[in-house]
């Protein structure tokens, strides 16, 4: 699985945003054919969105689609349409149960089939926007063999919880360790939710640096401007990434001589340690955009 932190949300009817968004630094665009699109729009910004999967270079970064619910008519025209454009990662909102992961499963092998498409090369990343959605979360997670990731929607969950949405985030707190929990069993991506406040960069980083210590891979953003200041919040402290490259470099030696204990720092070091640090370092390289750092030379 390609490792991902930043994903940047782009209207699916707006070549320029797209255009604009593909030197932004994400590493995913996610071109979004639901709410971000007016009901009578959305033939249009299909359209629109699958020119761009076959004309633009998408070296750099993965291009996913934001489909419309799989049980509307609009959803069904979306991934017959931007699959065969191209698209391998959709991102698929409110899923409130795991049966219809299994709709969908059925209707990409289809859709693969019809178009001459590898099976199961189309990905999935899922958005719990819902109470009944949540309670879900664990069975949800392990209902597809496409799912890459499980996300919340932060907006719709607290709109059904009928709680207010706040800066703070405690509305939430819930919702997001049940994802991440739901998310590490099944072996996939834990993403968090959009921070709505576009101009409080304050309010942005601290609920980013929330999420990165719950345990989340990576966060959704709304604007190019969120992107830096989201891997600044997701990269680990300095002196933890110092202490996880002790670490790892003292398993790789222990490794390599047989030696059964391992100490760094007078404290003894053992597996569960060994993959937390492995985690800082991951998200260390990954938060500055997959770029290797001094310490790693």
């Amino acid at each position: 699985m390609i490792p991902r932190c930043v994903y940047l949300y782009v209207p699916g009817n707006s070549p320029a945003l797209i255009q604009a968004a593909m030197v932004a630094g994400a590493d995913v665009i996610v071109l979004d054919l639901e709410d971000a699109v007016a009901p009578g729009e959305k033939d249009a910004a299909r359209h629109l969105a699958c020119e761009a999967i076959k004309s633009l270079p998408w070296e750099e970064q993965e291009v996913a689609v934001r489909i419309n619910s799989p049980d509307s008519s609009a959803g069904l025209l979306d991934i017959a349409a931007v699959v065969s454009a191209g698209a391998r990662l959709l991102r698929v909102p409110k899923v409130d149960l795991p049966e219809q992961l299994l709709d969908l499963d059925r209707m990409l092998d289809e859709v693969e089939a019809n178009h001459h498409i590898e099976p199961g090369a189309v990905r999935v990343l899922v958005s719990v926007e819902s109470a009944r959605g949540l309670l879900y979360a664990g069975q949800i997670a392990f209902a597809s063999r496409r799912l890459d990731g499980l996300s919340i929607g932060g907006e719709d969950l607290t709109a059904d919880f009928g709680a207010a949405r706040s800066r703070e985030g405690d509305e939430l707190a819930y919702a997001r360790t049940a994802v991440v929990c739901a998310a590490r069993a099944a072996g996939i991506e834990a993403i968090d939710t959009v921070f709505s406040h576009i101009d409080d960069d304050e309010g942005l980083f601290n609920d980013a640096r929330r999420a990165a210590r719950l345990g989340f891979d990576g966060k959704s953003v709304v604007s190019p401007r969120q992107i830096p200041i989201v891997r600044r919040a997701f990269c680990p402290d300095p002196d933890e990434i110092a202490h996880a490259r002790r670490v790892v470099a003292a398993a790789e030696r222990a490794l390599r001589s047989g030696q059964g204990v391992i100490s760094v720092g007078g404290r003894m070091v053992d597996a569960p340690v060994i993959k937390r640090a492995e985690r800082v370092l991951a998200l260390a390289r990954l938060a500055n955009g997959g770029n290797r750092y001094e310490w790693e030379a």
